[in-house]
Formats: structure tokens, sequence, C-alpha cells
């Protein structure tokens, strides 16, 4: 997954530490972060929050990735049952 900033060169970056089966991304600004919530192929909800400002490899912020923080596991508690239900189920 790569996102755009065009005050750095080069203007995008990937984002390594995010889930391989992502489908749908969302972006939201909060102060000085974006946080970038995903969601996977089998239901699955992740989320990061990159520092922006000061822009990222500049001041006290690291470059790209390095200003994300690791994606945590947002997925609702019985969404994530059912998913265990399924492969439990498809195991059998």
């Amino acid at each position: 997954m790569q996102i755009r900033d065009p005050r750095t060169t080069p203007p995008w970056h990937t984002i390594t530490q995010a889930p391989a089966d992502v489908t749908c991304v969302a972006l939201s600004t909060m102060g000085n972060d974006v946080h970038v919530t995903v969601l996977t192929s089998g239901g699955g909800v992740a989320q990061s929050s990159c520092t922006v400002n000061p822009t990222p490899g500049t001041g006290s912020n690291p470059a790209w990735p390095g200003n994300c923080t690791a994606f945590v596991n947002l997925t609702p508690p019985l969404r994530a049952a059912a998913q265990r239900n399924m492969q439990n189920t498809a195991g059998r």
C-alpha cells in the first residue's frame, strides 16, 4: 500500500507493515497525524497512525514509513468471532 506526500521527494511511500489483503482504505486527520484504517478481504479492520507534521524526514519526525506506527487490529469482536467460525468450518 502506498501513500502520497507531495512535500517529500519522492512523493510516493510504501507503508510496508499494512496487511497484505487490503480491499479498502480510509484516511482521516487528527492533529499532526494521518490515521490509515484498512479493511481486509476477510473482514478484518486495522489502523496505523502516521505523523505528518512536521514534514516526515525533518526535525524530529522520521522519514516515511518510519513516521507510522504498526497496524493495530481493530476488528470488532463479533466480526472476529464470525471469521474464526468460518475458518473452523472450512477446515472440516
